[in-house]
């Protein structure tokens, strides 16, 4: 491709930029992404299971609320799991 171009080797290609992908960076927190990329395989895998964790004590919590939304002992179980999730992990990701 670059012989296409008639770029002389050696030297980078130009930069071509996409509207559309432009228009969806302006949503994406890079500090985040780069955040995410200090960590090793095995810490990322220990964030995301911790993560899929949570998702099923919500999961179970839901389950016994069914039918009973305004249940006091299943409201606080709820912020219990969420003030230990906020514990486990206070970036929020």
């Amino acid at each position: 491709m670059i012989d296409e171009l008639n770029i002389p080797s050696g030297t980078a290609p130009p930069v071509f930029s996409d509207p559309v992908i432009d228009a969806y960076k302006k949503d994406v927190d890079r500090t985040l992404l780069r955040e995410n990329l200090k960590y090793t395989v095995t810490q990322s895998f220990e964030k995301h299971e911790r993560v899929f964790e949570y998702a099923l004590e919500l999961r179970e919590a839901g389950r016994k609320a069914a039918g009973r939304p305004k249940d006091l002992e299943i409201i606080a179980e709820l912020q219990a799991l969420l003030e230990e999730r906020c514990r486990l992990d206070p970036s929020g990701t």
